[in-house]
């Protein structure tokens, strides 16, 4: 036998005894009670994951249809404001009122001046 027909046969008998150790302590240590606790640790953290995981796909429809009900009123509240009066036409309002204003101010002054003239007697 060689010296690499030699180091090839110890690579062989290393990775087999390597394997088998590591399946004695698998299971060896599979009945153990730490192990066990860890186990039912995990399944316990596992259940709480999967019940916040609920509660938060829960929460995230419960957002979702909050935010269509606030889409739908958003969009009840523009159609109500879409009738309404804009800056532009307010200014135009405005203007015809100062307008009417100056109108009525001019024909207040000139029924006043009639009720003079006829309290008078028609005498100027």
């Amino acid at each position: 036998m060689t010296f690499d027909e030699g180091l090839r046969l110890f690579s062989v008998v290393a990775i087999v005894a390597s394997s088998g150790l590591n399946v004695w302590m698998f299971l060896k240590t599979r009945s153990d009670d730490r192990f066990k606790l860890y186990d039912a640790q995990l399944k316990a953290m596992q259940t709480q994951f999967d019940a916040r995981m609920t509660a938060e796909a829960e929460q995230r429809r419960n957002v979702g249809q909050n935010l269509a009900q606030m889409g739908n009123r958003v969009a009840a509240i523009e159609a109500r404001l879409s009738g309404l009066a804009t800056h532009n036409d307010l200014s135009g309002i405005r203007s015809e009122l100062s307008g009417l204003a100056e109108r009525t101010e001019t024909t207040y002054e000139i029924v006043r001046s009639l009720q003079d003239f006829l309290m008078k007697g028609g005498k100027s």
